[in-house]
């Protein structure tokens, strides 16, 4: 089975850093993964941290439940394994243009913003990735905001685009057709309202 590079890296990375707009992905600090449509890319990302975070809910049941039920399947592992397998199989089979490139070490010298830089956002910013504000901190060393073990929210460094969490730009909603100006973060909290409901 052939699997596409770009979900490969988002599923299995150590350390997965972005942009403002998320369009800049930076891969365990060596590849860069460049994805022009920044919807695509918050969705992608979205997407990544469901699956990952519902794959180790499932390692956990399947550990707790092989210590006490011996190897029966309980409702809930076989719930949650049915819903991982639905929406992986529609991960990976995901149509996304970008561009991989390796990171040099003149790029790594100014990759991050650096502490305490772009770490303060309020907690319905922070629930576009369905992260509570609670379990995320500001990353100590490259700045931004760590939504997870592996995802590091706005740390890298850009010296173009420095308003991208504040340019309102005019944007078309997939889900309901409604054409509205919107930051990036309201166009994430757009999408993840409709979605919750």
């Amino acid at each position: 089975m052939r699997v596409p590079a770009l979900q490969t890296l988002f599923l299995f990375s150590q350390s997965l850093d972005t942009d403002s707009e998320c369009k800049r992905v930076i891969v365990d600090e060596w590849i860069e993964i460049f994805i022009p449509d920044v919807l695509q890319s918050q969705s992608l990302l979205a997407s990544c941290l469901q699956l990952r975070n519902a794959w180790n809910r499932l390692l956990k049941l399947r550990i707790s439940a092989s210590k006490t039920e011996g190897l029966g399947c309980s409702p809930a592992t076989y719930k949650l394994q049915k819903f991982l397998g639905e929406k992986l199989a529609e991960f990976l089979d995901s149509k996304v243009d970008y561009k991989l490139r390796r990171i040099t070490a003149a790029d790594k010298k100014n990759l991050y913003v650096g502490p305490n830089a772009n770490s303060e956002y309020s907690g319905e910013e922070m629930g576009n990735f369905g992260v509570k504000l609670s379990q995320s901190t500001p990353h100590p060393t490259k700045g931004g905001v760590q939504l997870s073990t592996f995802l590091t929210y706005n740390c890298l460094s850009d010296g173009i685009d420095v308003t991208g969490d504040y340019l309102r730009e005019f944007w078309t909603c997939p889900n309901c057709s409604v054409k509205l100006p919107m930051t990036v973060s309201e166009r994430l909290r757009h999408q993840r309202g409709l979605h919750s409901g």
